[in-house]
């Protein structure tokens, strides 16, 4: 959570500094602002940084996971066996 955490305040920092109309048309298009954009705006609680730091853990599992069973369908020959 260290880790991400001045990387949402910048984020958050720039959206604050270009404001409502500049965020729409010059703002980055990666991970860390669609989980800023996709934090529900009523609930101040997953706005927070460390919510957000959880949603972006939980992405990387997920595509993880995802990636690992593609390459397992994919190839059959290098999965492990049981004995």
């Amino acid at each position: 959570m260290k880790i991400l955490k001045p990387v949402f305040e910048g984020r958050k920092r720039m959206r604050d500094e270009l404001g409502p109309e500049r965020w729409d048309t010059e703002k980055p298009n990666d991970v860390i602002t669609w989980i800023i954009d996709a934090a529900p705006k009523k609930d101040k609680h997953q706005q927070t940084n460390e919510q957000m730091a959880w949603r972006l853990i939980w992405l990387n599992f997920a595509a993880t996971y995802t990636t690992s069973m593609i390459n397992m369908a994919a190839t059959p020959e290098k999965r492990l066996t049981t004995c």
